[in-house]
């Protein structure tokens, strides 16, 4: 993961499953799965989707979480970066863990 502020950095697939398990909900089935994908290994997807709701004034950015065999979690993608930026953050190297005092 790398962003605009130079934080540089890995997630193990099983953190950003637990990051989107945690905070997606099922996608409804009436939105189609379109839009960039990052296929992160053992058939798992990372896809943004750009979906404009009735309710909403503008379309609002989403991460889909696609696991083989389970139905598309989607999370606000402002949401979710935040959450995979604090993970890398905790995990930088260098970074004492909160075990290390």
């Amino acid at each position: 993961m790398t962003d605009d502020d130079g934080l540089d950095g890995y997630l193990a697939v099983v953190a950003l499953d637990r990051v989107m398990v945690r905070y997606g909900r099922p996608l409804d089935e009436s939105i189609a799965l379109v839009g960039e994908v990052l296929e992160v290994g053992a058939g798992c997807r990372l896809r943004r989707l750009h979906f404009h709701a009735v309710v909403d004034a503008e379309g609002r950015d989403y991460l889909v979480w696609e696991r083989p065999g389970e139905e598309p979690l989607a999370v606000i993608a402002t949401m979710a970066t935040a959450a995979f930026r604090h993970l890398v953050q905790r995990l930088a190297p260098g970074r004492p863990q909160e075990s290390e005092g």
